[in-house]
């Protein structure tokens, strides 16, 4: 997970980076009867209905996903669902956001269901209980009010209303996030599998990197993004800048965590770095509260810096760095010298899976 402020010297996408990628618009099923609603964008990038219904009840919950970026998108949303305050809903995910459903926890669930036509468990996943909601009654439930507020509240209407904007946002950030996603498979020597990036037009600024197992043997990997929180009237993603540092953090969770993963008893040789001091500094950042997620959010900020240095070079390498160093990320410096060795030797080190192990002595 990521969660931060703009960075300085963010350029605003203009007018003329609108341009290119064609949209497709996936048609999907609707069994309730309500107005047909359409995951809007391409393969690679699009506005997820299920991200935008989840969005809306937490805005009108006031929970704290929500993003301060004051839009006419915004406004329109708080016009529309504000009747449905009331709604049981609302109280329940209010609830659960104090509780267990919220920051990844909260992507994880809404991704394992099908569109808001329906909301239905999806079929295709690996199975696996979504750790948001552990309690299957009370997860059956949520599923259900989450139903039936989008059908009574005419989610659907709303969403394709919004359409044109929605493939506006698509076609601006889909030439800037492709490149990207190239570099960082390049760089860590492996694919990303099935990669998909959802803008989520009233999300915090910041993101999500949630990663799904499909039955078929396939990883669905997302970099779900939030606009700046100083966009207006617009949600305003930002330029190449912002968004390869977005995406290149969220997606590489997925080829991180389970890295961390595989190798949790050589990370626990680590944990007595996790100190007073960097406890403190990793709560001011989210919910960093263990260590095993400290070591990937420290990695992949290194990471994040080393390709922002070796695409775009040293002068954003460098804000990148100390951004993260002023953070309180107290070895991103020693995991980026290590990160300089892994790129001086490739023939020796084809890929950081191996070169993991030797990557975790940045934390000496």
């Amino acid at each position: 997970m990521c969660v931060q402020p703009l960075q300085p010297g963010v350029r605003l996408l203009k007018r003329r980076e609108f341009l290119s990628a064609a949209v497709a618009l996936a048609v999907l099923p609707s069994p309730l009867g309500a107005r047909q609603v359409r995951q809007v964008g391409s393969t690679r990038v699009a506005i997820d209905p299920r991200v935008e219904l989840m969005s809306i009840v937490h805005l009108l919950g006031e929970y704290a996903l929500t993003g301060e970026a004051d839009t006419t998108y915004k406004k329109d949303a708080v016009a529309h669902f504000s009747d449905y305050r009331s709604h049981p809903l609302i109280a329940m995910a209010k609830s659960l956001a104090e509780t267990t459903l919220s920051f990844d926890a909260v992507p994880d669930l809404i991704l394992r269901l099908t569109n808001p036509n329906s909301l239905a468990w999806r079929t295709d996943l690996v199975a696996g209980e979504p750790w948001g909601i552990p309690d299957a009654a009370e997860r059956e439930k949520f599923v259900s009010l989450l139903r039936d507020f989008a059908a009574k509240s005419d989610f659907g209407g709303f969403f394709n209303r919004n359409r044109q904007l929605y493939r506006n946002v698509a076609r601006g950030i889909e030439p800037l996030v492709n490149p990207t996603v190239t570099s960082l498979e390049a760089y860590v020597g492996a694919s990303l599998g099935k990669w998909q990036v959802i803008p989520g037009l009233l999300m915090l600024d910041g993101g999500f990197g949630p990663k799904l197992s499909r039955a078929d043997g396939a990883l669905e990997t997302y970099a779900l993004i939030g606009p700046l929180y100083d966009s207006t009237e617009l949600p305003n993603f930002g330029d190449y800048d912002r968004l390869q540092n977005l995406v290149v953090h969220e997606l590489a969770h997925s080829l991180i965590n389970p890295l961390t993963e595989q190798h949790a008893a050589l990370v626990q040789n680590y944990a007595g770095r996790f100190d007073t001091n960097l406890r403190a500094a990793m709560l001011k950042q989210g919910a960093y509260e263990n260590w095993e997620t400290v070591v990937n959010e420290h990695i992949i900020r290194a990471i994040t810096t080393r390709i922002a240095q070796l695409i775009r070079g040293d002068t954003a390498g460098d804000m990148a760095f100390f951004e993260e160093v002023n953070r309180g990320y107290a070895y991103v410096p020693a995991l980026v010298g290590r990160l300089k060795a892994f790129e001086a030797d490739r023939a020796k080190w084809p890929d950081l899976k191996s070169y993991y192990p030797q990557l975790l002595r940045g934390f000496e």
